[in-house]
This record gives structure tokens, C-alpha cells and sequence, in this order.
């Protein structure tokens, strides 16, 4: 036997259902009726049935008033109660489904913010590892590549670049990566704050769109907080202020560095022969140094080529080095050997400023020296 309300299970010849209380005694009568036309089943099924309004009307009764209609005088020890229950409970169906249905929505987008704060978290864990394998890097002493020249203090230990690297990089990444996976409200507000330092770098939009969502400040349980932060403390107002100037400036330096890089000299690129040579490459951003042999603040330029001529008859070692177009004058490094003849090499330098007046005959003194990446 079945429950027609709700569909559980029920022995046989009960008058209400264990699980949602509702009464069957009704439900058998009608049921029953047709199957026993008889003058005295009709008349026997007929009896309970004022009973049974009577029931209901106490039970409504019942539920309006607050008070616990008798058992023993409705006969219906339990329909009472189901229809107590039933008149609470019937305008609320509707609207719990449709709680459970947003509840459902709401939970889903929150699983999706806790996937994106997972892989925020592991890259800042990917992030710490590798500057600490670079920080570890800088207190061992290099070893020298062989067909490779550059200077000594290139290949020494370098602690106090260790130290930078440790402080700047690999402790702020593993500080967000345990606030980030344990969900903590600061580790929210670190990642935010590293994310805004570095917004010239496009892995931070990432970053701050994930934590700024509202699913997500539920998750860190910061919903709704410090709206009025400024107009509370003076003292945290000028922290913001000094916070927006710092990383306005360090954007500032890293999009100043990445326009640089594209559209100047570069210590990774490799630059024309022709251009470093003349004195419109010099206008260009190519020269490092003035010619008293001074720094200017230039950058390092790279350039390859083949070794033409060598010489070494005057006191300052020089060579001649060529591209398919022109050619540059290369001060030998006083720790390194002059080159061979022929030698095909790449040199990383600092190129010497014209003469006022000059329009070419300008100079590189190499800082580094390796063989030539191409094949020709």
C-alpha cells in the first residue's frame, strides 16, 4: 500500500501516512465505495463521514487559534495534526522549491569562485617555487660556459640578491597561496593589494576580477564590510593614499619597462649592426656611454657578427665586428682574450656615444661575450 500524497510505503490498513502525517481513512472510504453498493456498507461508510468534516473543521479550527484539537473526541488521532500541518505548510511549497532552486544557482556560482581562488592559489605557490629556486641560484657560485666570456662578479655568489628575491617575491606568494586556500580575509586583501602593485601585468586583471565577485567575499566571509573605511580612520585613509601612490608609480615603471623593451634597445634582442653605428641609431636610444668612456644610462645592446679584423698593436685591445650590412668597433674587456679571426660571436655592450658632430665611427665596449646563436 502507497501513500497518495507523498508515495512512501505503508502497511496495509492504516489511516495516515508515518511520513507526511496525511489521513487515508477518507481516501479508503471513497475508495471502497463503489466495490460495496450494498444498503448496509453504504449506510456503515456513511457514518463516518461527518466525523471526518467534523475533523477538518477542528483541525482548521485548530490551526487558526494555535490549540491541539482532542484525539479522542475527532476519532482521527492523527489527521488533526496532518491537517494542522498541511494548512502551514501548503503556501510554503511553492516557495521552498524555488528557495532550493536559487539556493542550488547560488551554490554552483560559489564552486565556480572556489575553482578560480584554487588556481589563483596554486599559481602563487608555482610563483614562490620558482624564485626560490632563483634565490637559491644566486648563493651558489656559477661555473663558467664553456665558449662563453663575462665578467667575474656575474658568476659570484650574489646574497644580497637572494635576500631581495626572498622578501619581494617568494614570501608574499606563499603568504597568499596559505591565505588563499584557507580562505582567510587576509589573504584576500594581500592578493588584492600584490595584484594592484603588479595591474601592468595581465595575470593580475585575473586575479582581481576573481576576488572582487560577490560569491567570492561570501567565500571569504567579507560580504558586505568595510564600506566605510576611509570615513573611519584618518590614519587608514592616508595608508590607502600612500598605497595608490606606490603602485601607480611601480605600474608606471613596469609599463615604462615593457614599452622600452618593444620599442628600444634590448638586452634579450638583438639589434642591426647599422644601427648601433650610426649616429641616428645613437639619437635612436643606443648610446650607454659618452666619449670620455662615462656612463649615460644607457642599456646594454646586443649584437652578432663575424670577427674581421683583430687588433692589438695599440694599447686598448680592439676588433671589428660585422654583420651582412656594417661594421662596429668592439673594446675588448680587460678579463677576457681578443677574439679569433672569423670567429662568429654575439656581444652584449655598452655603446659609445659620437663625438659631437661625428656621423659614425662609434664604439661598444662588450660587457659579454658568446658564440653566435645562427648557423651561417
Amino acid at each position: 500500500m502507497f501513500c497518495s500524497e507523498c508515495g512512501n510505503q505503508i502497511p496495509e490498513g492504516s489511516k495516515f501516512c508515518f511520513k507526511c502525517r496525511a489521513s487515508l481513512t477518507a481516501l479508503t472510504a471513497v475508495a471502497r465505495g463503489p466495490a460495496n453498493s450494498g444498503p448496509e456498507h453504504r449506510a456503515g461508510q456513511d457514518q463516518p463521514q461527518p466525523q471526518a468534516s467534523l475533523s477538518g473543521v477542528s483541525a482548521s479550527a485548530s490551526a487558526q487559534t494555535g490549540a491541539t484539537p482532542d484525539p479522542e473526541r475527532t476519532g482521527w488521532p492523527d489527521s488533526s495534526n496532518h491537517h494542522r500541518v498541511e494548512v502551514g505548510r501548503a503556501p510554503d511549497r511553492l516557495g521552498s522549491r524555488s528557495d532550493s532552486h536559487l539556493s542550488t544557482a547560488a551554490n554552483a556560482s560559489r564552486r565556480r569562485m572556489a575553482n578560480h581562488v584554487n588556481v589563483l592559489a596554486y599559481s602563487a605557490l608555482a610563483v614562490a617555487v620558482l624564485f626560490l629556486i632563483a634565490s637559491v641560484l644566486e648563493i651558489v657560485p656559477k661555473s663558467p660556459t664553456p665558449g662563453m666570456y663575462q665578467p667575474s662578479g656575474m658568476l659570484a655568489a650574489n646574497p644580497a640578491m637572494a635576500i631581495m628575491t626572498l622578501i619581494l617575491f617568494v614570501v608574499p606568494c606563499l603568504v597568499i597561496f596559505v591565505g588563499l586556500k584557507l580562505l582567510k580575509p587576509w589573504g584576500r586583501t594581500i592578493s588584492l593589494g600584490f595584484a594592484i602593485l603588479t595591474m601592468a601585468v595581465p595575470v593580475s586583471w585575473y586575479a582581481w576580477w576573481v576576488l572582487s565577485q560577490e560569491e567570492t567575499r561570501r567565500l571569504f566571509g567579507v560580504a558586505n564590510r568595510g564600506q566605510t573605511a576611509f570615513s573611519r580612520s584618518p590614519l587608514r585613509t592616508a595608508g590607502y593614499g600612500v598605497f595608490i601612490a606606490i603602485a601607480v608609480l611601480m605600474n608606471i615603471g613596469l609599463i615604462s619597462a615593457i614599452v622600452k623593451d618593444i620599442s628600444g634597445p634590448s638586452s634579450t634582442r638583438i639589434i642591426p649592426i647599422a644601427d648601433v653605428a650610426s649616429a641616428i641609431g645613437s639619437d635612436g636610444g643606443y648610446c650607454g656611454m659618452d666619449e670620455f668612456g662615462k656612463l649615460t644610462g644607457g642599456r646594454p645592446v646586443n649584437i652578432e657578427g663575424t670577427v674581421t679584423r683583430v687588433d692589438n698593436s695599440s694599447g686598448t685591445r680592439t676588433y671589428l665586428l660585422e654583420d651582412t650590412t656594417s661594421g662596429v668597433t668592439v673594446i675588448v674587456n680587460r678579463q677576457f682574450p681578443p677574439p679569433a679571426n672569423n670567429e662568429k660571436i654575439r656581444v652584449m655592450g655598452i655603446v659609445q656615444c659620437p663625438p659631437v658632430g661625428a656621423l659614425a665611427g662609434k664604439l661598444m665596449h662588450e660587457v659579454l661575450r658568446m658564440p653566435a646563436r645562427s648557423t651561417n
